[in-house]
């Protein structure tokens, strides 16, 4: 072990691998900010990272600004079955437009108060549009005849619904029934993701407040002109990109006074020329200075000192140091921390208990063309042929329903001495099995063509998976790797990761486009020629490449506890919600002065 790397493990400390849960006692300056937090992914419609950013950050905007952040929801099937909701007496009738359908529409308004959350949640509410749907996530649906998207109608309906009921909860309104209102006005509106972003194109003129939009993806369901029309309830259709369609991820980046996108998936747009009106829309947000980085904080169940999920069936939590520990110390708990969780995690996968056996961990939507999973489709086979003592665990859904990745799933699930394959189809695994895969497993697989930030990586590192990463976007911003960061462009923006040393295992950068495309075709039966082979054949290169120096850390404990605490320390003291809420002041500030501006006009 080299001084430099000796000095740096010494200063780690196990002591600040705890959750941070530090309050700020104060509230920020000037007013409590009273704000609507509009989504359809939220816990337990959507698990998995969105969800989990919906549920968390008006809670913790809540308990850290003093804010009084609500959030309105549509009316789905989980969302109802948690219960407790109570009728506010407010209604919202809504024209509809589409053959075949009654002239006009009904939602009614619930409510609730979250305990676990402290925080008031709204429900749109409608038997038929939203009631029998346990989630509005859906690819690939580009019907244009009217009226055959039943999911994107309702999404576009919950639209509609929240603009309307918005007004309603300020104070100075003539709210109906028992409706909980603001002790004030409302300061601003924000939306989460392309599929809430035509709410803010739909609030009423003289409902003045900030619009913020968080940008999540840039893949969004287009639609003809007078599709958007009918489903929006507009009067005339709307304007027409240079695909001729409607974009709501377009409309929402141009309606919104600030958006907040991670700077490094930003930064990758403008590599690519697809994008044409977003790129134009996002480039006038950058000039006017009304574009934030985003950062995200993890849950505090992701703590390896106190975590429920670690306390029974054999697994470990991690016992916290004395400040007097050593380093050697620290990092000799930490192995027995990993090395106890694998043998359990191995009993009850039914996997060979063998605590010399290299566990990857695969977790997330078995998603192709965004997460990458063809490249792990094609390797995990062989890979375990040549590494025998290999294991590998994939858990997730093929939410897609694609049927190679389909086909690859009951391949590996009749051959259980390959891995274990942990899956239910549109659904995602539970927490507690998601902690305690983490907690046993050696590295943690996220070879995505793109992720607009992940917050996946971050769980994994804080219980000591060592994150193996396509280092693109919000992962080139969280996952530090010296041997791979020396090849990014001069000008990428620095990372207060690279101030950890490493705490994961980059791939060079692949060729994206020309690998989905090349993947397109090979999907569709169609012949390659050079040039796509190679790019398909130069991808898996990489892949592997990454997976051997993965395994070789593996080999040289002192550096594999490093890297673990590494990361350990990075998650804890840069992804706690104290350090990551205070970022959100500034666009809350800028979105409420500019829409108090425009109501004075």
């Amino acid at each position: 072990m080299s001084p430099g790397r000796r000095k740096r493990l010494a200063e780690t400390s196990l002591a600040t691998i705890g959750s941070a849960r530090t309050v700020l006692t104060g509230k920020p300056k000037g007013e409590a900010w009273r704000g609507l937090w509009v989504t359809i992914e939220r816990d337990p419609a959507k698990a998995g990272g969105l969800g989990e950013v919906s549920k968390t950050i008006p809670a913790q905007l809540n308990a850290i600004l003093g804010a009084d952040v609500r959030v309105i929801v549509p009316g789905l099937r989980p969302i109802l079955a948690e219960g407790g909701w109570e009728d506010t007496g407010e209604r919202a009738e809504l024209p509809l437009d589409w053959p075949g359908q009654p002239r006009w529409a009904e939602f009614r308004l619930l409510q609730r108060f979250e305990e676990s959350t402290r925080t008031w949640v709204y429900a749109v509410a409608h038997d038929r549009f939203f009631g029998p749907h346990p989630h509005l996530y859906f690819r690939g649906n580009h019907d244009e005849k009217l009226g055959d998207d039943p999911l994107f109608r309702a999404a576009m309906l919950f639209n509609r619904a929240a603009a309307h009921f918005a007004p309603r909860l300020n104070g100075s309104s003539a709210a109906r029934g028992n409706l909980a209102t603001f002790e004030g006005e409302c300061d601003f509106v924000m939306v989460h993701d392309w599929l809430t972003g035509p709410c803010l194109g739909l609030l009423p003129p003289s409902y003045s407040v900030g619009k913020i939009f968080m940008l999540h993806n840039t893949y969004d369901e287009q639609r003809p002109p007078e599709y958007a029309r009918a489903a929006l309830g507009l009067a005339a259709s709307p304007l027409a990109n240079n695909y001729g369609n409607y974009s709501p991820l377009e409309a929402a980046v141009y309606e919104a006074h600030v958006v907040i996108a991670n700077q490094n998936y930003v930064r990758s747009l403008f590599q690519r020329d697809t994008f044409d009106l977003l790129l134009k829309n996002l480039s006038d947000k950058i000039n006017q200075g009304r574009l934030y980085d985003m950062h995200h904080a993890i849950s505090a169940d992701y703590d390896p000192v106190g975590s429920p999920a670690l306390s029974g069936d054999g697994f470990h939590t991690l016992s916290r140091p004395g400040p007097s520990a050593s380093s050697a110390r620290q990092a000799a708990a930490l192995l027995d921390f990993k090395r106890a969780n694998k043998r359990a995690l191995q009993r009850q996968l039914g996997l060979e208990e063998n605590p010399e056996a290299i566990l990857y961990a695969w977790v997330g939507r078995f998603d192709p063309l965004q997460k990458g999973f063809y490249l792990v489709m094609d390797e995990v086979l062989g890979f375990l042929q040549r590494h025998r003592s290999a294991q590998w665990i994939l858990a997730g859904s093929n939410s897609n329903n694609d049927p190679r990745v389909r086909e690859f799933l009951e391949h590996v699930a009749a051959q259980p001495e390959l891995g274990r394959v942990l899956y239910a189809k549109d659904k995602f695994i539970n927490r507690e099995a998601v902690i305690r895969i983490y907690a046993g497993s050696d590295f943690f697989l996220m070879p995505s063509l793109y992720e607009p930030f992940g917050l996946a990586q971050l769980e994994a590192m804080k219980l000591g998976c060592i994150p193996v990463v396509h280092g693109v976007d919000g992962l080139r911003s969280t996952v530090s790797d010296p041997e791979i960061d020396v090849l990014e462009d001069s000008d990428a923006p620095k990372e207060a990761v690279h101030g950890y040393g490493q705490v994961g295992v980059k791939m060079t950068w692949m060729n994206v486009p020309l690998y989905r495309e090349a993947m397109g075709r090979q999907v569709n039966g169609e012949p390659l020629n050079h040039q796509e082979k190679w790019v398909i054949g130069d991808c898996h290169r990489k892949f592997r490449m990454a997976l051997r120096r993965a395994r070789r850390i593996l080999q040289e404990p002192e550096l594999r506890a490093e890297v673990m605490l590494n990361g350990m320390r990075y998650v804890s003291e840069e992804h706690n919600w104290t350090q990551i809420i205070s970022r959100y002041e500034g666009p809350i500030k800028t979105a409420v002065a500019i829409g108090k501006k425009q109501a004075v006009r």
